[in-house]
């Protein structure tokens, strides 16, 4: 039993491994994160911030994401906008790759009542087991 259970788990490393990468490496490319840097909620916020500083006006903001190529292939997009004033960006993983656990991420600029940004909340999301 044990030897079938330690043959899943092997089986099932490779599946895990390395399953997030195109998500990654369009937040990194995306906002100058370098390798060295551990990807978090805190490191991304950082540097988002770095690109997109508070108290930027919505037009801006929607102009440096598209100057960013934020939207210009199916690993990332935005939206505008809601009614709460948050603009949400987010980064996904390839939905062609193999892998039983996928990491991406959502970026949420909060605006205020004068539509200057406010915040950035950055969230890691994983789809999967």
């Amino acid at each position: 039993m044990l030897i079938k259970i330690l043959t899943i788990i092997l089986l099932l490393l490779p599946a895990t491994a390395g399953c997030s990468e195109d998500a990654e490496m369009k937040v990194r490319e995306t906002f100058d994160i370098p390798k060295h840097i551990s990807l978090s909620e805190v490191s991304i916020r950082d540097a988002v911030i770095k690109k997109i500083p508070l108290g930027t006006t919505e037009k801006n903001v929607y102009r440096i994401l598209r100057e960013l190529k934020i939207g210009a292939n199916s690993f990332s997009s935005f939206y505008p906008a809601d009614e709460k004033g948050e603009i949400v960006c987010r980064f996904e993983f390839n939905t062609k790759d193999y892998g039983v656990v996928k990491k991406h991420y959502g970026v949420i600029f909060q605006l205020d009542d004068k539509r200057l940004l406010k915040n950035v909340i950055v969230n890691e999301w994983r789809t999967g087991l």
